[in-house]
């Protein structure tokens, strides 16, 4: 059905959630990693892969802030 991704995640023991891609597979690979959370910002990255993912490049990062 379109407009629908399937998507796995894996909690790592340094505390971050990869997530990949399953279907349909985006042409290049992408990866979002959310790295632990502290009081007053979280983060995360998005990273492609060209070849099917033995190297990752970060495409973007994102850090919020909580305003004061």
């Amino acid at each position: 059905m379109a407009g629908f991704t399937h998507i796995r995640a894996k909690s790592g023991d340094d505390g971050n959630n990869v997530m990949h891609y399953v279907s349909p597979l985006p042409n290049p690979l992408r990866r979002i990693t959310f790295y632990p959370t502290d009081t007053d910002s979280w983060r995360w990255t998005l990273e492609i892969s060209t070849d099917d993912g033995e190297n990752w490049l970060e495409v973007y990062r994102i850090k919020a802030t909580r305003s004061q």
